[in-house]
């Protein structure tokens, strides 16, 4: 197989994304210290107009009907819990990011907010039912940002999909990530880490970005954390929400026995609260009827 030396076009793309702006950057900071107070996110939040104002946009909607608007940030916060605010910020954010087809997966315009989406509900779950020592928040940030490398190396990929599947399939790759390697010698989950250091995410979100698809492989500190994204990308994938080309060509990694015990029958049900809790986010964020 031809490997094409792609790495100086990449490492430029990175350089060249535009950086998420820095109070997204701050709430997903502050969100990762469990000890954090909620005045901070106010704090931060209220200096963006336009954040602010869709979030008081949702907080009024018909979906949480209410004697009294509410006309402030701290007022709208416990309205929507944590969890919600975070994905209006991120989607208010990262438009730019996630919102374009990726032609490289032969992917749609919204597949990949609609699959990372998924998968943060889906690892926030699963750290819900395991009752592990991570937080549930963390993990939700972490499936928001797992797949934001796919925007950097979808152009480089154009083309070369039903080759990339065709490996996969005749097993001369071991999943969709190696087939990755053998074309442009990186892969998503490292363009993503790359992104992620380049915009100075806290390390626990970093690796879990960078190790995704093998969490054996992560630092024994973030490896629970890692495991959860990786099965909430399958969780998300199997509810029908991929990104394209690449859905359910990944191997699931059994070394997550090692940490907690999740039963078929709890990822059945994770499957369905993932598909509702989904249903009901879009329908708040972008007003979808579902």
């Amino acid at each position: 197989m031809e490997t094409i030396d792609y790495s100086k076009r990449i490492t430029t793309r990175v350089k060249e994304m535009p950086l998420f702006s820095p109070v997204l950057s701050r709430i997903i900071d502050i969100l990762n210290n469990e000890d954090f107070h909620l005045k901070d996110v106010v704090q931060v939040m209220e200096t963006d107009a336009s954040l602010t104002s869709r979030v008081l946009r949702v907080a009024n909607s018909a979906a949480f009907p209410a004697i009294n608007p509410v006309d402030n940030i701290a007022r709208a916060i416990p309205r929507l819990g944590m969890h919600l605010l975070l994905s209006i910020a991120v989607e208010s954010s990262t438009s730019h990011i996630y919102d374009k087809p990726l032609s490289g997966y032969e992917s749609a315009k919204g597949d990949l907010w609609s699959h990372s989406l998924r998968t943060a509900i889906a690892a926030r779950e699963i750290a819900l039912r395991v009752k592990i020592d991570i937080s549930p928040g963390l993990a939700y940030t972490a499936g928001l940002l797992h797949d934001m490398g796919k925007v950097i190396i979808s152009e480089f990929l154009e083309g070369k999909t039903s080759q990339m599947v065709k490996w996969c399939d005749n097993s001369i790759v071991d999943d969709y990530i190696d087939a990755e390697r053998e074309i442009i010698d990186t892969n998503h989950a490292k363009v993503g880490y790359s992104l992620a250091k380049c915009w100075n995410f806290p390390k626990s979100l970093q690796d879990a970005i960078a190790f995704h698809h093998h969490p054996e492989s992560c630092c024994r500190e973030n490896r629970v954390l890692t495991y959860l994204v990786h099965l909430g990308d399958i969780v998300a994938m199997l509810g029908g929400s991929g990104t394209g080309a690449d859905t359910l060509v990944y191997k699931i990694q059994p070394g997550y026995k090692d940490y907690f015990h999740i039963s078929k029958n709890d990822l059945a049900s994770i499957l369905i609260n993932v598909l509702t809790e989904f249903d009901r986010t879009r329908s708040l964020i972008f007003g979808v009827n579902v």
